[in-house]
């Protein structure tokens, strides 16, 4: 199987054709890349990383003593690397890229390598809406129902925030339970699921007729979590928020 290596580089196919002769008449092979497009355009010689001399593999130390002796390389290299070998031949037929230079190409192909590999850590590694809910109390600063604010006023002791003296709390606990504010009335107690990112708050285990404070609560909610703060939106009802943070 052929295997060709870049041993040298020129800006314009004549430059590359006197080292050719001499590399063939000592009989090595010889190939040349973008000789064509340089003959068409020589402008876009930079661009496209200037004519590349290649020979086989098994002729690279030999045609590289030549050039040292003949001045087109003024030391001697050692054999090129394996991977950079291989990269070059697999890299030179993607799309898109494969006119550029082995350095912009190596570069391109392990940032998409870097992005492939970073992106989904930082994805998986962001908290799901279940544990926003769930690791956060939260300090309920307004509450809208069908259009009109209603004022939160829970009967019995509330807890102390850095937000406000005293804040009305919603908690989302992980057995199913949520407390909501009261109306006039002690914190309501309901169950809650999510499913997709939407919040379901269904009625709790109370038996009778569910109180004005709890059946208000009732629904499917929209919801979300950013900087700290919380917007939960259902067809009758919008509660905004912020995490609740005890203090010392």
């Amino acid at each position: 199987m052929n295997n060709w290596v870049n041993i040298i580089t020129f800006t314009y196919p004549h430059e590359a054709y006197i080292i050719r002769g001499r590399l063939e008449s000592e009989g090595i092979e010889v190939m040349l890349n973008d000789e064509l497009t340089t003959q068409v355009c020589n402008f876009y010689s930079n661009a496209i990383g200037g004519v590349k001399l290649l020979v086989q593999d098994f002729d690279y130390d030999k045609a590289h003593k030549i050039l040292v002796e003949s001045g087109y390389i003024k030391e001697h290299k050692s054999k090129p690397n394996k991977f950079l070998t291989h990269f070059d031949r697999f890299s030179s037929k993607m799309p898109f890229i494969e006119k550029s230079s082995l350095e912009v190409r190596l570069f391109i192909v392990v940032t998409l390598i870097l992005i492939i590999i970073i992106v989904p850590s930082v994805l998986l590694s962001l908290p799901s809406t279940l544990e926003k809910l769930t690791q956060n109390n939260w300090s309920v600063e307004k509450i809208y129902y069908k259009g009109k604010e209603l004022t939160p006023n829970s009967d019995g002791l509330k807890l102390e925030s850095n937000f406000n003296a005293f804040s009305e709390i919603m908690e989302f606990r992980k057995n199913g339970d949520v407390i909501f504010p009261g109306i006039d009335s002690y914190p309501v107690l309901n169950k809650w699921k999510l499913r997709n990112d939407s919040v379901f708050i269904i009625r709790g285990l109370t038996k009778g007729e569910p109180t004005e404070s709890e059946s208000i609560y009732y629904g499917k909610y929209s919801i979300e979590i950013e900087n700290g703060f919380i917007k939960m939106k259902s067809d009758n009802i919008l509660i905004l928020g912020r995490a609740y943070n005890f203090s010392s």
